[in-house]
């Protein structure tokens, strides 16, 4: 998508994809991690969380209203960029330019063909590197001496988490559990989250 593209030109479909990814975020990859990037009083947030109060998509508000200040496409994929939320960049990124995820399941072609994971086509932001606490380097060093990064399977969080054992459960809340899982000499928490029928 062109960069120098106004919000207001943006699709309508893309950007109510955008809408809901950001609605559906927590804290600072969510509509209130956006509404501080973009927004220039806390009485615009204060409106905005009225809004969502009686249902209206707090995303779609702030967004609107940005975009009244000609704000461009280029404009978001900085502050998205900034937000380090590379699920709502990838609807704003040309193809070739678009972050890579790891899967959250091995495919049938990956069990059967292991292979080591590409690396991004971008380098990360330098969000990554600057927060506190970040292990600057999520590589690992392999027995040939080649570096991979980590790749974790579903099965090694079934095995690690001891199938969800109540002893590897770290909290609960209404919506999901999250669990220690040990691979190796390594410790990960996963996110288990609770269907409803």
């Amino acid at each position: 998508m062109d960069s120098s593209m106004y919000l207001y030109d943006v699709p309508p479909v893309l950007m109510e994809k955008f809408c809901k990814i950001i609605d559906s975020g927590d804290d600072s990859l969510g509509w209130r991690g956006l509404a501080s990037r973009i927004v220039p009083s806390w009485t615009e947030v204060r409106r905005t969380e009225r809004l969502e109060a009686i249902g209206k998509s707090p995303t779609r508000e702030l967004i609107w209203a940005w975009a009244q200040q000609n704000k461009t496409v280029g404009d978001l994929v900085k502050v998205l960029e900034d937000m380090c939320h590379y699920r709502a960049l990838q609807l704003f990124s040309p193809q070739e330019t678009q972050y890579s995820f790891p899967n959250s399941g091995p495919s049938k072609s990956s069990r059967d063909n292991p292979s080591p994971p590409q690396s991004p086509a971008s380098p990360p932001p330098a969000c990554e590197s600057t927060r506190p606490g970040w292990n600057q380097s999520n590589d690992h060093v392999s027995s040939e001496g080649r570096n991979h990064r980590l790749v974790i399977t579903y099965s090694d969080v079934i095995e690690g988490t001891r199938h969800f054992h109540q002893g590897m459960k770290i909290s609960e809340g209404s919506f999901s559990a999250v669990y220690r899982v040990v691979k190796g000499n390594e410790t990960f928490a996963v996110k288990l989250f609770k269907q409803v029928q």
